[in-house]
């Protein structure tokens, strides 16, 4: 009987092991979803920034040459994006 009953201890030991590593990942995890969505949501508010102030600095004069430039740029390519658009319109 000894011998089942060591096993049937060992058997629960291992079975503690196993919920707590169980758990242990389940939080881990947890914590990297809300890392992911964070980080998300960080991004959503970088680009909300970034709109409003393109928005606001394209019609205006930019002397941070590194602002203008990446205005400017944004602006040339959505030209170049309702060019092709019209291109496609024209096209059908």
């Amino acid at each position: 009987m000894d011998f089942f009953d060591n096993a049937l201890n060992k058997a629960k030991e291992a079975l503690e092991i196993v919920s707590q590593k169980t758990e242990e990942v389940v939080a881990t995890g947890k914590q990297k979803y809300n890392i992911a969505t964070l980080e998300n949501q960080c991004n959503k508010s970088f680009k909300a920034l970034g709109q409003l102030y393109y928005n606001k600095a394209k019609d205006t004069e930019i002397e941070d040459t590194e602002i203008k430039f990446l205005v400017d740029s944004i602006s040339q390519t959505k030209a170049e994006i309702e060019a092709i658009k019209k291109e496609l319109e024209s096209e059908k």
